[in-house]
């Protein structure tokens, strides 16, 4: 989808807004259709990009093994055809995009509302290692 409207939006896409692996339909290993649009919105070609990285690399796991999350994430690059302009600034976003979450966070109460506390805390384990392996994942 991204491909065919990058030319007609200037800076912009469509994107899928909900990265589920639920909306994912696989075929002897192959992603054969996504499913479940109605979150859909013009957005930034990183969007979805960086919700894949976020969620499924394995980045936001308290025992990750960073390696396989940098296997992971260089899949995901792979799987956009991201050249490494992409793959450079999709990080920067990504660093961004975490660091506003996480002080949108701060500005709230936890209390004891555990789902906050472990949203917060997957964005912190995110944070860590975007900070540690951002030159790295730019020259994937």
């Amino acid at each position: 989808m991204h491909d065919t409207t990058i030319d007609d939006l200037p800076n912009a896409v469509f994107v899928h807004g909900d990265m589920d692996l639920n909306n994912f339909y696989f075929e002897e290993g192959k992603l054969v259709e996504v499913v479940n649009w109605d979150n859909a919105t013009i957005g930034s070609i990183f969007d979805d990009m960086i919700l894949l990285i976020m969620n499924y690399s394995g980045m936001a796991d308290l025992y990750r093994v960073n390696k396989r999350v940098l296997k992971n994430v260089k899949e995901i690059f792979d799987a956009y055809d991201a050249r490494e302009s992409y793959r450079s600034a999709c990080v920067d976003l990504m660093k961004t995009s975490i660091e506003r979450s996480i002080a949108i966070l701060n500005q709230s109460e936890f209390n004891s509302d555990e789902e906050k506390i472990r949203e917060y805390e997957g964005y912190l384990w995110c944070l860590s290692f975007v900070r540690v392996y951002a030159n790295e994942m730019k020259k994937m």
